[in-house]
């Protein structure tokens, strides 16, 4: 197949519409997106062509745009990391990491010719584990009510006159 990176660009937005699919009910719109990734893109460009090379000679990780992020020329045997990218829909600022290996190529996914890159803390935490959060935060409160009911329990048991019927 012919490199078609406007394709890429489409399988990474569905990537992260899958992630992001909460925005839809408020900011989040698929043209105002693609605007700005494409903002993105022609600076990244621009970086590439005119940022100087980490190295004139010997072995390094080129510098790339994966349609995600732009990455700077890596230095062999160390994490690459760069901001999350200010065109995603979250406010996230976490980072995206890539790996630069010993031999000056980045590390591909197992089985692929894809370069591996961690973007977990680019995306927006989901609804359901924002929930789950807020349920475990309470937790304590929740341990904390029982507990005074059964001292005051307690407290009244030992108030009362408990008459022997045995007698």
């Amino acid at each position: 197949l012919p490199y078609r990176p406007a394709r890429l660009f489409e399988i990474d937005l569905a990537r992260l519409r899958r992630g992001f699919l909460f925005f839809q009910k408020s900011q989040f719109s698929f043209p105002s997106l693609k605007q700005q990734w494409e903002e993105y893109r022609l600076q990244c460009l621009e970086y590439l062509r005119e940022a100087p090379p980490l190295a004139p000679e010997g072995k390094f990780c080129n510098r790339t745009f994966d349609n995600y992020v732009c990455w700077p020329d890596g230095i062999p045997g160390t994490y690459v990391n760069m901001s999350c990218p200010w065109y995603l829909p979250t406010a996230v600022p976490g980072k995206v990491y890539r790996f630069c290996t010993l031999e000056g190529t980045w590390l591909l996914e197992e089985n692929s010719t894809n370069p591996w890159r961690n973007i977990s803390e680019c995306m927006a935490p989901d609804e359901t584990s924002a929930l789950y959060k807020e349920l475990y935060s309470l937790e304590p409160f929740h341990l904390l009510y029982p507990s005074c009911c059964i001292c005051f329990h307690k407290g009244l048991c030992n108030n009362l006159d408990v008459q022997d019927s045995s007698s």
